[in-house]
């Protein structure tokens, strides 16, 4: 396994399922992509972080291999979404960055 480039599938219960890239090893950094788009939106920064940092490319809601959110999908519900990947796969020295 390429320890620089991989796909991890997880999922914690049965509503929520994350589909994400990790580029890198070191100190994880969380890169949430543009609205539309799926994580690889990020793969160029990864690529250039890898050296020093695991960046997770998460794809959002219903984007590119997540699964989609039942009902209406507000601010907080994107952010409960989000927060529980972080509760499952990430340590606490962890950098969050958005496109």
């Amino acid at each position: 396994m390429n320890i620089y480039n991989r796909e991890v599938r997880k999922i914690s219960n049965n509503t929520s399922e994350y589909f994400v890239k990790k580029v890198g090893c070191g100190e994880s950094i969380i890169f949430l992509p543009a609205g539309g788009f799926s994580g690889n939106e990020g793969l160029n920064i990864a690529e250039h972080l890898k050296e020093k940092f695991e960046t997770h490319l998460i794809d959002l809601p219903g984007l590119g291999k997540s699964k989609s959110i039942d009902g209406k999908v507000t601010s907080l519900t994107l952010a409960n979404w989000v927060k529980k990947y972080l509760d499952q796969a990430i340590s606490f020295n962890t950098v969050l960055s958005a496109a």
